[in-house]
């Protein structure tokens, strides 16, 4: 997917990323910054400065020159499902696809921007289904031993 490219929300994939990148510094209580989320997404200063004005037009964070970001509730709630959706897709390449950790990540960070809603609500009951079957056996050890005999 191109980073231009815009997705259900009419932000581009790069423009979620931002706010993904802001939403996980406020969980690890870090202060969200230029510097911050420059050196965390390998990306200039300029180009945070200019994401931050298109978030900021679209009413999801708040930031003065120099200043932290702050997310605001709309902010909050749109990263919230970003974040949702790319830890549904880790934990179903990570978990059950038994993909390496590293390579799961990325897969997660580009799926998440393209799948409709429809996907990722099967995702979600499919997970809960696996979940609901690890009471009785356990679907996705046996999936995993089933890929390394294959």
């Amino acid at each position: 997917m191109s980073p231009h490219r815009r997705t259900k929300t009419g932000l581009s994939a790069n423009m979620e990323d931002y706010l993904e990148t802001i939403y996980f510094q406020d969980l690890e209580g870090l202060p969200a910054k230029v510097k911050n989320i420059a050196d965390t997404m390998g990306v200039s200063k300029p180009s945070v400065t200019e994401a931050l004005s298109v978030l900021q037009e679209r009413g999801l964070v708040l930031h003065q020159k120099y200043g932290d970001i702050e997310l605001t509730e709309k902010g909050r709630k749109e990263a919230d499902r970003i974040y949702h959706r790319h830890r549904l897709f880790m934990r179903l390449f990570a978990e059950l696809f038994n993909v390496a950790p590293d390579i799961a990540e990325d897969d997660a960070c580009k799926v998440e921007h393209l799948v409709s809603e429809e996907t990722v609500g099967r995702v979600q009951k499919f997970l809960e289904f696996v979940d609901e079957q690890r009471v009785n056996g356990n679907v996705g050890r046996a999936f995993r031993e089933y890929l390394t005999e294959a």
